[in-house]
């Protein structure tokens, strides 16, 4: 399926570009400071790292781990690359200081984009068209930083979803899989359990936001629930699992546990017929006996009246 929404680099999905750093400030490196791995968006999280790097968990965007209005994302980018999209927008308000910065709404819809370390941007109030050009990707002279996009959304839509998945929600069907453990809840937002970290839920549907969050109904193997939508968690093509992380009963489980079952109840059938069959083959035995008796005593019987009357 085509994506719904797509950002450009160059005429290149920006998918397509290597990760800096994600939402919560994780990153890749040989030191803290570099130089550093950078795989790609759809890979990062599960990222087999080079000999001599390592994980670092404090990168500039830690501050905005739990804010739901913020989870930026760093492309490594070069300077002079220009960004388009293939949605409309119109330029809210944009700063040529701390960024500089361009913060764009999605016509028709309630996302605001935000593009940092940007140059040649647009007046306020413009209306760019799909496929025109937004702004430009700025060098180290006009930003002071090493040159890359950072990129969010800025009213609390995951900018992850819209750059993997083309939209900013959920499609039903999607599996989640749960990067740290989260509260799982009813209807009425009250947290009912968790669900473990590496555990995997299927989208049922969208909720309703709550305290910055959206929300959607979604499904472990062993319960129905609401999940936030955050930076703990993503799109997966694992199978859904239990709430533990444990894998669910399934209908081909169980019919391989019943078939189990079966061949021992068959087996331990099979035992009693054959003793059936050997308390048959007695009491045959036992019928034969008890008729040779039968004889002996009518024998016997005669004899006896025969004796009698010889007395007689």
């Amino acid at each position: 399926m085509a994506k719904k929404y797509v950002v450009y680099i160059d005429g290149k999905d920006l998918a397509t570009f290597p990760v800096v750093q994600t939402e919560s400030g994780v990153y890749y490196g040989k030191t803290a400071s570099g130089p550093y791995y950078k795989p790609l968006l759809k890979d990062f999280d599960d990222a087999t790292l080079p000999t001599g790097y390592k994980k670092y968990t404090r990168g500039s965007h830690y501050e905005h781990r739990n804010n739901p209005k913020r989870n930026p994302i760093d492309f490594s980018i070069i300077s002079g690359k220009v960004i388009t999209t293939n949605f409309d927008i119109k330029v809210i308000s944009y700063a040529t200081s701390r960024g500089p910065w361009i913060k764009c709404n999605i016509i028709g819809t309630p996302y605001m984009v935000a593009f940092v370390h940007i140059y040649r941007q647009p007046k306020i109030g413009a209306t760019i068209k799909a496929g025109s050009p937004i702004c430009t990707i700025a060098p180290k002279s006009v930003t002071g930083l090493a040159t890359h996009l950072h990129i969010d959304e800025w009213t609390g839509f995951s900018i992850r979803k819209l750059i993997l998945d083309g939209d900013f929600m959920l499609n039903t069907g999607k599996n989640v899989e749960m990067l740290e453990t989260m509260n799982v809840r009813n209807s009425s937002f009250k947290i009912i359990g968790t669900a473990r970290k590496s555990s995997v839920c299927s989208v049922r549907s969208y909720y309703k936001k709550n305290n910055g969050f959206d929300y959607y109904k979604v499904a472990f193997g062993d319960r129905e629930c609401y999940l936030a939508d955050t930076n703990f968690n993503k799109v997966t093509t694992k199978p859904v699992t239990n709430l533990d992380g444990s894998k669910p009963d399934t209908c081909e489980d169980k019919v391989i546990e019943l078939g189990k079952e079966i061949e021992a109840l068959e087996s331990i059938v099979g035992t009693q017929k054959i003793k059936i069959a050997q308390w048959e083959s007695q009491v045959l035995g036992m019928d034969a006996e008890n008729e040779k008796l039968r004889k002996y005593e009518e024998y016997y019987l005669d004899l006896g009246k025969v004796l009698e009357v010889k007395k007689v």
